[in-house]
């Protein structure tokens, strides 16, 4: 969980994790919290490509999916659950709980045109 804000009256700073209470009266204050999930994103092969997008996130967040393939390899698809393109290599994943994210790429084949002129 990450700290949010405090609600209930008298707390100062609303925005910070340790604030001040004056207790002149009976008094309610919670601390509203935002549930964190992680999210780890794999490439298949193994070092066809990489992605910055792990890490951990706020529950119910949009966060940016992107893969970049390496030299020799070009990218597939995704595969996990909620993301928006499964087709593009730049795209959205929405995050309810843990998740793994994975990009598959395939070999890239090189194509050379010959454009010397033959006698």
């Amino acid at each position: 969980y990450r700290f949010e804000t405090w609600a209930g009256e008298g707390v100062e700073p609303l925005d910070k994790p340790k604030a001040s209470v004056l207790i002149d009266a009976n008094k309610t204050v919670t601390a509203q919290l935002v549930e964190l999930v992680k999210l780890q994103v794999l490439v298949l092969p193994d070092g066809a490509g990489t992605s910055e997008s792990s890490g951990t996130y706020d529950k119910g967040a949009e966060i940016d999916l992107k893969f970049e393939s390496a030299f020799g390899w070009r990218f597939v698809q995704w595969e996990g659950p909620n993301i928006q393109d499964p087709t593009s290599p730049e795209t959205k994943i929405k995050l309810d709980t843990d998740t793994t994210a994975i990009a598959i790429c395939e070999e890239a084949k090189e194509l050379v045109f010959d454009t010397d002129e033959k006698p």
